[in-house]
């Protein structure tokens, strides 16, 4: 029977990672890299452009977003691509302002539902376990939100406890978000049910 305390050695080894692997990866100038891509795609652009007489210079910050954005794998072209790799910046505090004041709202919205004369009301507990759930889901992104665009950005760094923590994040705001939906699908066919 194998051991379940795997020591790293054994561990790389079964990845089949040499430490030459390791070195390659934790010394990879990746500035380096991004400005070697950027000078790439100007090249590329000038010479497409050229035609037109439209000229990007190597320092636009057009083509320092468009080329994070390939970096981040955007399925989208044109405008909305460039408006997605503008926002990523942003989205972190926008995230902040609107999950800080949705739990707000949602709190606001249980203590109401919750009173004594509202309690009895059938369709005030969906809407009740509606509220919860969405305070749920927002308070859990607030965390989420800092460290995927505030923190890792700067820092670059991914360290286990992020990872950990990402996952947490895809499978708690998932199923939250399930239920979420259940909960307003229930709260749909309640509504139709009575007013039929």
């Amino acid at each position: 029977m194998e051991s379940d305390n795997m020591s790293l050695t054994d561990l790389l080894g079964a990845f089949n990672l040499t430490e030459e692997d390791l070195d390659y990866t934790n010394n990879f100038e990746w500035d380096r890299w991004h400005e070697q891509q950027l000078q790439n795609h100007n090249t590329t652009s000038a010479t497409s452009n050229s035609s037109t007489g439209i000229h990007h210079g190597s320092n636009s910050i057009h083509n320092r977003n468009r080329l994070i954005l390939q970096r981040n794998n955007c399925y989208c072209d044109g405008w909305v691509k460039e408006w997605a790799s503008i926002y990523r910046s942003y989205h972190g505090y926008v995230a902040l302002m609107v999950c800080g004041f949705g739990s707000l709202a949602n709190l606001l919205n249980v203590a109401v539902l919750t009173r004594k004369g509202l309690r009895r009301a059938p369709i005030n507990t969906i809407l009740t376990g509606l509220a919860a759930a969405d305070v749920l889901v927002m308070l859990e992104y607030i965390p989420f939100a800092m460290y995927m665009y505030i923190v890792l950005p700067e820092r670059k760094l991914f360290p286990y406890t992020g990872a950990a923590f990402v996952l947490f994040h895809m499978h708690f705001s998932q199923l939250l978000h399930t239920l979420s939906i259940a909960l307003t699908l229930t709260l749909a066919l309640w509504r139709y049910i009575v007013v039929r």
